[in-house]
């Protein structure tokens, strides 16, 4: 691709009374069709990055997808330390009542003494 050389507006000539400078710097049409296909490539390159960007209804739905997922984290978060603090002060419930040192037992009722009948012995008659 050629150089291109863009016009400044002063040349190395003389200025002569208010008049414009000689012009001694020329971009031939080929240079300056090549330019153009080049600006046009990059034209080309910027409009199709455009249409990827987001727009302000896209950024303001965006936010409104942030803000419920940030609240129904914090409703997670609140779920989650309301059951730990129920959870953990029912371990501490049974702990403690596990723990706890049981009454004596009440001593057993005795139970009815076994009474064993021994047959007496016939005693012999007396005088024999």
């Amino acid at each position: 691709m050629g150089t291109v050389h863009a016009f400044t507006g002063s040349t190395s000539g003389t200025h002569n009374g208010g008049e414009e400078p000689p012009m001694t710097d020329y971009v031939t049409h080929t240079e300056f069709k090549s330019a153009m296909s080049d600006i046009n490539e990059r034209f080309v390159r910027v409009e199709a990055r455009l249409e990827q960007t987001a727009t302000k209804a896209d950024i303001s739905e965006l936010r409104v997808e942030m803000k419920d997922m940030v609240t129904e984290t914090q409703r997670w978060m609140f779920a989650t330390v309301i059951g730990l603090f129920v959870g953990f002060g029912g371990l501490f419930m049974a702990m403690s009542n596990a723990l706890k040192p049981s009454a004596p037992a009440a001593p057993a009722a005795q139970p009815a003494p076994i009474i064993i009948q021994v047959p007496i012995p016939p005693t012999a008659p007396p005088g024999k």
